[in-house]
């Protein structure tokens, strides 16, 4: 269901791209890009996993000038741990994630829920687990293109309330079609 969302939500907002001012002007919307990022992922308190990279692609849709829509999908590539000589298999995580922007010049706070599907080998399987994730960032424009910096917090829920919990440092490029 997650991903039908999300599909439905880049679609829309490629399509009031493609169509310009005179589709957005109708739906009050400011501004519609897509982009794609890359950084360091940094587990906190795992002992199955150690850092690793991270990579992704988002869509981002302005309702007003201060306020944005931005569904995106992640991919956390953790590096594998040993702990006392026992070496574990990073888990496979994939976030799906729909966030709120609250933008203030060039500067913004972001936070948003999603849905990770979470791989542990040896473990239960996969799992679809609800995910949280906040931060903030500086976004840079040069016309239609922006360059994006963002460290944002991803809180992935497990099974018996507990968490698992991954620091990334993001940094991007978006473009906006207007």
């Amino acid at each position: 269901m997650i991903r039908l969302l999300w599909s439905i939500g880049l679609v829309l907002g490629l399509l009031a791209g493609l169509a310009g001012p005179s589709l957005s002007a109708p739906l009050g919307l400011t501004k519609v890009g897509i982009g794609a990022y890359g950084g360091a992922n940094i587990p906190i308190v795992q002992d199955d996993a150690e850092s690793g990279g991270l990579f992704g692609i988002r869509g981002r849709v302005g309702l007003l000038s201060l306020l944005m829509f931005e569904p995106s999908v992640n991919f956390l590539k953790n590096s594998d741990a040993d702990v006392e000589g026992i070496t574990f298999e990073a888990p496979k995580v994939t976030s799906y994630a729909f966030n709120l922007i609250l933008k203030g010049g060039p500067t913004y706070a972001t936070g948003g829920v999603g849905v990770t599907k979470l791989e542990v080998p040896g473990g239960t399987g996969e799992t679809n687990e609800t995910t949280y994730n906040f931060g903030g960032g500086i976004e840079l424009g040069f016309g239609p293109v922006a360059v994006d910096v963002s460290p944002r917090l991803f809180v992935i829920e497990t099974a018996d309330s507990a968490s698992r919990k991954n620091l990334a440092v993001m940094a991007g490029v978006n473009y906006y079609f207007f």
